[in-house]
């Protein structure tokens, strides 16, 4: 084979090969994204899926998607919180909810300090396609509008404000955001473990378990958080939207305050970031008029914990049951 013959052989092998890499990762991400990309996908599944009858919503971060089963509650309830989630998802995924389905009764808002103040934009709301590009436009304009410099995405640090290219990126799959994932999750066989949670997570109307141990002291991430920081502008912003859009829908809205465990409550009981994060949502709930929320903080022992975070199945009946008390 001569040289300009193998040339043209191997440049049409690349193309072929990329084009074939391009079209796994745009065809088949349940086969190689984290299993928080099925639970992800199911709960945009639940929120497109029409269910009269509504009696509570819940939005909010993975705190919340592993505090409450809506199996174990007396009342029909959808859990929608999102791990990694922000007000700007928690937003979107009530907007989204309300024009398919009608307005539920209540609706419980529960983001922890961590998720006040940055998320998974980038890494998860775009790359896990949750949002159209439009809305991630939006999102994008909306917070340059609000100059916040601090909202970011806490897997690469980039701040949404100033990112507005990131969309096309994720958009059309480009492998240069997907490429590791592909060989991990085809290496770690990630479709079963998917398949399965998805499944799972649509039965059980949203509710998914993080940690998996039957007991847990260690102190969780908020003690990393440090003091003074403020909620950002867009986070607060996208707050307040969830709130009005309820209000718009005759929602009765309750703000809660998930629990921590025995360690995490020693290590912030002095701490300034918990005091202002509870302050600021007392202070919500008096501007708003929301309904009794979940506070002071509940400072459960560690055999209610599956890690530093997440409630276990002890702490998620606890905290379900306490839900059903609240309401």
């Amino acid at each position: 084979m001569s040289n300009k013959n193998f040339l043209t052989a191997f440049g049409a092998f690349s193309v072929t090969f990329a084009l074939l890499i391009w079209f796994v990762i745009a065809s088949w991400p349940m086969g190689y994204l984290d299993r928080e990309y099925a639970i992800w996908q199911a709960k945009k599944e639940l929120s497109l899926t029409e269910d009269v009858g509504q009696d509570v919503v819940i939005i909010g971060d993975s705190r919340a998607v592993a505090g409450i089963n809506p199996q174990w509650s007396q009342y029909k309830v959808k859990n929608l919180a999102l791990g990694g989630g922000t007000p700007i998802e928690g937003f979107l995924t009530l907007e989204r909810y309300l024009q398919h389905n009608p307005a539920p009764k209540k609706l419980i808002i529960s983001f922890t300090p961590d998720h006040l103040l940055r998320g998974l934009f980038f890494s998860r709301t775009l790359a896990f396609r949750y949002i159209e590009a439009q809305e991630a436009y939006q999102v994008i304009d909306k917070a340059q509008a609000l100059q916040d410099t601090q909202m970011s995405d806490y897997a690469n640090e980039r701040v949404i404000s100033k990112n507005r290219d990131e969309v096309v990126y994720y958009d059309y799959y480009s492998p240069t955001k997907y490429i590791d994932s592909l060989i991990n999750g085809l290496m770690a066989l990630r479709i079963r473990t998917n398949e399965k949670t998805y499944a799972n997570t649509l039965k059980t109307q949203g509710h998914a378990f993080f940690g998996s141990a039957k007991s847990n002291n260690q102190v969780n991430g908020i003690t990393k958080i440090s003091a003074g920081t403020t909620v950002p502008p867009a986070s607060n912003y996208y707050l307040i939207q969830i709130i009005e859009l309820a209000k718009k829908h005759n929602i009765q809205t309750y703000y809660a305050v998930m629990p921590f465990n025995e360690a995490s409550c020693e290590a912030t009981k002095s701490s300034a970031v918990l005091t202002d994060y509870l302050a600021y949502v007392q202070g919500l709930s008096q501007r708003f008029e929301l309904n009794k929320s979940l506070l002071p903080l509940e400072c459960l022992s560690p055999s209610h914990f599956g890690d530093a975070s997440h409630l276990n199945e002890q702490g998620a009946r606890w905290m379900t049951a306490k839900m059903d008390e609240l309401l």
